[in-house]
């Protein structure tokens, strides 16, 4: 698929908000820098690939591999190993950011009416014009490759009721914010994931 309309259409980022290290893309905590440094690459498309690809295929998705303990920032996914797609946004969104690469976070809402809906994150980083990441992980049933030219999708999203939050965030908005926090492990994650933005 291409880029949805409103990512096409949306703004460059302007001041420093999708920059910032703050308590969710933490950026400025040790091991975030660190790793960010360590990217190999000498052009933004080449950081933002070797970012995408750290990620996405070293941290594996919470329920991939049964996790218990809940990453809720960027540093906890390195600290934990592991992360949940919105945790890993975070996480790469944060190393983007460390390398002076505009990113901030998308959602989409994903399900259908009989089993209920969540919303699923993602990343969107600013070069000639925004582009969407997904570094959800691969298993075997999803697979995701960095193209900046079509997004390259965990799950289509094409349903009834599931469909994009057409808007580029520079933190977690509130329900997603929430979930996380109120959350003791992943277990109540799952139990609880955010199905809207109100």
């Amino acid at each position: 698929m291409a880029q949805p309309y409103w990512a096409q259409n949306s703004p460059a980022p302007a001041g420093l908000d999708f920059l910032a290290s703050d308590d969710w893309t933490d950026w400025s905590h040790p091991l975030v820098a660190q790793l960010a440094a360590q990217l190999p690459g000498n052009t933004p498309t080449e950081l933002a690939r070797a970012a995408f690809e750290r990620v996405k295929d070293q941290y594996p998705h919470a329920l991939d591999c049964n996790a218990a303990a809940l990453a809720r920032k960027a540093s906890e996914v390195l600290q934990l190993g592991q992360g949940y797609c919105y945790t890993k946004s975070l996480l790469l969104a944060a190393l983007l950011r460390a390398r002076a690469i505009p990113a901030g976070l998308v959602y989409q809402r994903l399900g259908d009416p009989a089993s209920g809906y969540a919303l699923h994150g993602l990343v969107a980083l600013w070069l000639d014009r925004w582009h969407l990441l997904d570094a959800r992980g691969d298993n075997a049933q999803v697979k995701t490759t960095f193209d900046l030219e079509t997004p390259s999708l965990a799950y289509p999203g094409t349903g009834p009721g599931e469909g994009w939050v057409p808007q580029i965030f520079t933190q977690p908005p509130p329900e997603v914010a929430q979930a996380l926090a109120q959350a003791a492990d992943c277990q109540a994650l799952t139990q609880n994931y955010p199905d809207r933005l109100l």
